[in-house]
């Protein structure tokens, strides 16, 4: 079977040709931060008011209710897995995994897309957090 790298050629490992547009400074990087797409990161850069504003936005929501940081976690990762966002499901695994959670846990959210979202979806999931996974375990 062939992997999505070489079925979707455009989701390599190389340099995007957007990343030319928007030039960033990687140097003051932890490594957290250097696993992050070089797109998001270029964005960040370049429209920082923009994303502090947004992330005091995600902060409000996140404290407009009774759920915990786990479970708004969970919730959020199941959003990404049905919304089949790659760049939302790797963010929310390693924000799982910062908040506590298990891959166990993690695992199950992701299954739970399966009768919801549908096998492809599910298997993508799965493996966007397996890469997580193995990205941490190479640390």
């Amino acid at each position: 079977m062939r992997g999505l790298r070489t079925i979707l050629p455009w989701r390599s490992n190389h340099t995007s040709r957007l990343s030319t547009h928007f030039p960033c400074d990687n140097s003051a990087m932890d490594d957290t931060e250097k696993y992050l797409p070089e797109i998001y990161r270029s964005f960040r850069s370049r429209f920082g008011d923009v994303v502090e504003r947004h992330d005091a936005v995600a902060e409000a929501v996140d404290e407009a209710g009774p759920l915990d940081e786990q479970t708004s976690r969970l919730v959020k990762l199941g959003i990404a897995v049905g919304a089949q966002s790659e760049g939302a499901v790797r963010s929310n695994v390693r924000k799982s995994l910062d908040a506590g959670l298990s891959r166990e846990a993690i695992e199950q959210v992701i299954l739970m897309g399966l009768t919801t979202r549908g096998f492809p979806a599910t298997v993508a999931a799965w493996q966007w957090a397996s890469e997580v996974w193995l990205h941490r375990e190479n640390k």
